[in-house]
């Protein structure tokens, strides 16, 4: 129910106020999406043999936040060692002010950096 209604109050809330730094806190994943207020954003994961890092923009609408990632130059995935993980409407739900992702068959859960 404070799921719903923390997506309810920040689905009318300006992209500013969910920009931040979110890192998950789940055991064997470390992944991190940086939310600039500029509507841009910067992701990495690595989960079990999987690499991946985008960047790209990011809106919000009706509790969600949509993922949209510019391709990755070849050379920066290598430099990287990921690869690119080319987000198309990536929907993530806000719930109680932390970043849930469904990839992989699996739940990602992203908490702000400042809580």
């Amino acid at each position: 129910m404070m799921g719903l209604l923390a997506a309810a109050l920040l689905a009318g809330q300006a992209p500013a106020t969910v920009a931040g730094v979110y890192e998950t806190r789940q055991m064997e994943v470390g992944a991190t999406i940086e939310l600039k207020k500029d509507g841009t954003f910067r992701y990495m994961l690595d989960y079990g043999a999987v690499s991946e890092a985008a960047e790209g923009h990011w809106t919000t609408d009706k509790g969600l936040v949509h993922l949209e990632s510019d391709p990755l130059a070849t050379n920066v995935m290598m430099q990287l060692e990921r690869s690119d993980a080319a987000f198309h409407d990536e929907q993530l739900a806000i719930d109680q002010g932390a970043l849930v992702m469904r990839r992989y068959d699996t739940l990602f859960t992203f908490y702000r950096d400042d809580e």
